[in-house]
């Protein structure tokens, strides 16, 4: 079974699974694209699950949105980011700030346990690899 999202889907499926780990998890609208936050070592850092990214500061750490739209020099440090869209780009996202929001929705969080039941002659295969 194969799937996709968009950015707003892969974000809140970040933020779900964070939360899951135990820690704080937001997602935030920027003008045209949503990212995730994860708060640990008394700070925000933002992770892009949609293009596959985050951007490091220069102490090292991963910065979070805020920062990011304060610095935006922190993505344009590289031309492009893994899926080939333009540096220039994807910091004007994070620099417009007039509409930029952490969404307040909250996705239903529900424990669930996946319990399959074979009947007689079934079996399950586990495949690694794409067809």
């Amino acid at each position: 079974m194969y799937g996709y999202g968009f950015c707003d889907d892969c974000a809140t499926n970040f933020m779900v699974l964070a939360r899951k780990a135990g820690l704080q998890s937001r997602v935030w609208g920027l003008s045209g694209h949503v990212v995730a936050e994860t708060f640990y070592d008394g700070q925000w850092h933002m992770f892009d699950p949609d293009h596959q990214v985050f951007y490091r500061n220069r102490q090292g750490k991963i910065a979070g949105v805020e920062e990011l739209a304060e610095q935006p020099q922190i993505i344009t440090q590289t031309p492009r980011d893994p899926l080939g869209s333009p540096s220039e780009l994807i910091a004007k996202l994070y620099t417009s700030t007039a509409d930029n929001r952490v969404n307040e929705r909250q996705p239903q969080i529900r424990d669930t346990s996946v319990l399959p039941v074979l009947e007689p002659l079934d079996y399950v295969e586990f495949r690694y690899s794409n067809p």
